[in-house]
């Protein structure tokens, strides 16, 4: 029964991250826009998969590797997965979103007051975290807030 729950549960996430990853590169090719990591857009992308997390190619990936995990049982790929989460977070979006900043000043910084880095949906106009509040790590500075602690979601 378990094996069954896990074929499913790892069937529909992989499904959702292809969904996610293809409507992604769809949303920046229709805008014209580089989809490489690391790359400086052509122009801030917030339609599509953007309304709900500023980094919906990077959910995409993570989603698939924990349709892997749930499908091949492996509690060794999903603690993999928890640790590159926080990898992209700490070391590459943070640079992303700097250079992101630098080129498009207020309206980056309006786009990422509205939508949160990781998942989020619209509630009544403002962003809430589908899956948690608030995940505060000790480590470091937030690059938005500039406190203690950071918010990752």
């Amino acid at each position: 029964m378990a094996k069954a729950a896990d074929e499913v549960g790892g069937a529909g996430t992989l499904l959702l991250a292809v969904t996610v990853a293809s409507w992604g590169i769809l949303e920046l090719k229709r805008l014209k826009t580089t989809i490489q990591p690391g790359k400086i857009p052509a122009r801030l992308v917030t339609t599509g998969p953007f309304r709900f997390t500023r980094n919906p190619l990077y959910v995409a990936l993570l989603l698939v590797l924990t349709a892997l995990a749930l499908l091949g049982n492996s509690l060794w790929l999903a603690f993999g997965t928890g640790a590159l989460w926080l990898l992209l977070d700490r070391l590459v979006v943070v640079r992303e979103e700097l250079q992101i900043r630098q080129s498009f000043g207020s309206e980056y910084l309006a786009y990422a007051a509205r939508v949160r880095r990781w998942l989020c949906a619209q509630i009544n106009g403002s962003p809430q975290a589908v899956l948690f509040a608030k995940i505060q790590f000790p480590i470091g500075k937030h690059p938005e807030t500039g406190d203690g602690g950071w918010n990752v979601l």
